[in-house]
């Protein structure tokens, strides 16, 4: 009995040893990582306030494997598949009743099968389907209420059924329209709980690449200036408490890391591109928590 306790604790210590443990007072959280140096490896969590807001898993400094957000009542925010740093499989968002918010899926960084975006009744307001990062077939998108179709375009013959969108760019454009492209990015653009309370003014460029076929890829860089060829502004500017609140700190790289991967996430289930002879395209995105 002596020996059998005896290995239970080396193995407990051993255990306790491995994991990485992080700090952040400012948010009252804490974070727990498997190997932090020097490279992230292994499993993830943060707790804020005693609850876990964040598990995952890192392979070679990139993010793999299933990844889940809780608000703060405990309740689902995101469902999330990688491997090794590209979205492959699930990806779900929810609202904060609990009720899906968007449904779609990767197949090793590339769109494919049926997608869905709902409104907070569960109603359908677009879907589509992708093949391999082509849209493929019907697209449709409809208005908040979900009640009237204003966009719907035919990706297999290249035209448009229906289009009630006052469109703002003469070439290559997001289906449905830039400002219903940047509401649904600032709605899937989750501001990570270690940001809150604090300052943050980042700048990221994002350069898509669309193809003759309307698929599309892009790059997503951390810039230090707004770059002179922008097509679309993708201003963030959150605000959370008063400034007596608030903290001035230096985020980690660990937090800067899972805040470009949010960025991505949400322009990675943007509404498909109509290929219109304009094969790239800027968005910029000035990133800012409580900056006036």
């Amino acid at each position: 009995k002596k020996i059998l306790l005896s290995l239970v604790i080396i193995s407990f210590t051993n255990l306790s040893f491995g994991q990485q443990i992080e700090k952040l007072d400012y948010c009252n959280c804490i974070e727990k990582i498997e190997k932090n140096s020097p490279i992230y490896d292994g499993k993830y969590e943060r707790i804020c306030k005693e609850k876990t807001t964040d598990v995952g898993s890192f392979k070679n400094d990139l993010p793999d494997g299933e990844w889940i957000s809780y608000n703060y009542k405990g309740g689902l925010i995101s469902k999330i598949n990688y491997s090794e740093g590209k979205l492959n499989g699930l990806f779900e968002l929810y609202f904060l009743n609990g009720k899906v918010q968007f449904s779609g899926n990767f197949i090793n960084g590339k769109k494919n099968g049926i997608w869905k975006y709902y409104n907070e009744k569960g109603i359908v307001i677009i879907d589509g389907e992708y093949e391999m990062d082509k849209p493929i077939n019907l697209w449709t998108i409809k208005d908040k209420k979900g009640k009237k179709i204003v966009a719907q375009y035919d990706y297999t013959n290249s035209k448009y059924i229906l289009n009630e969108v006052d469109e703002k760019f003469k070439g290559s454009t997001l289906l449905g329209g830039a400002l219903l492209a940047y509401n649904l990015f600032i709605e899937n653009a989750e501001v990570p709980r270690d940001f809150w309370d604090t300052y943050a003014d980042l700048k990221y460029l994002a350069k898509f690449k669309i193809e003759e076929n309307s698929s599309s890829t892009f790059i997503l860089d951390e810039v230090n200036e707004k770059s002179s060829n922008i097509t679309i502004t993708f201003s963030s500017n959150v605000q959370t408490d008063p400034e007596s609140q608030l903290h001035k700190i230096d985020h980690s790289r660990l937090s800067k890391k899972l805040l470009y991967y949010k960025i991505s996430e949400a322009l990675s289930i943007l509404p498909p591109w109509v290929y219109k002879g304009e094969k790239e395209t800027t968005i910029y995105i000035p990133y800012k928590v409580n900056i006036r």
